[in-house]
């Protein structure tokens, strides 16, 4: 909880100064590579049941640093967050960006994935928005 606690505020200060694209970009690039892996693959020798069960726990981690920590972020900076940290674990989660489906209004919001999977996040996250394609 640790580190979600500092790069909260880091990532809300890049979103802010520089957006959303260049702050992926730094965050992508700060990804650990092993040597001679592509960057979308995940290691075949990591049980998928242990990498769902680390990425909600990484998920649960970074939402509590985000709800009870001393800077409050949205999910769009949750999610990043949450993002990043599990790409750094060799996990291949996927950020989505989606607006709602049904509201007049003009809706966004922010998730994570993982094998189908929701982290964090009601059930019906993918019913009611649409997502914009891959982050």
């Amino acid at each position: 909880m640790l580190s979600s606690l500092f790069l909260l505020p880091l990532i809300a200060m890049a979103l802010n100064i520089r957006g959303f694209k260049w702050t992926r970009k730094v965050l992508q690039n700060r990804i650990p590579h092993p040597p001679g892996s592509s960057n979308d693959s995940e290691p075949l020798s990591t049980d998928t049941n242990d990498k769902l069960t680390t990425a909600l726990a990484v998920a649960r981690m970074v939402s509590v640093a985000a709800n009870h920590g001393p800077y409050r972020a949205n999910c769009l900076k949750r999610s990043l967050a949450t993002w990043w940290l599990l790409q750094r674990r060799g996990i291949a989660a996927e950020l989505n960006i989606g607006v709602n489906k049904d509201s007049k209004d003009f809706k966004a919001h922010a998730w994570v994935e993982y094998m189908g999977n929701t982290l964090i996040e009601a059930d019906d996250v993918t019913e009611r928005y649409s997502t914009f394609g891959p982050q």
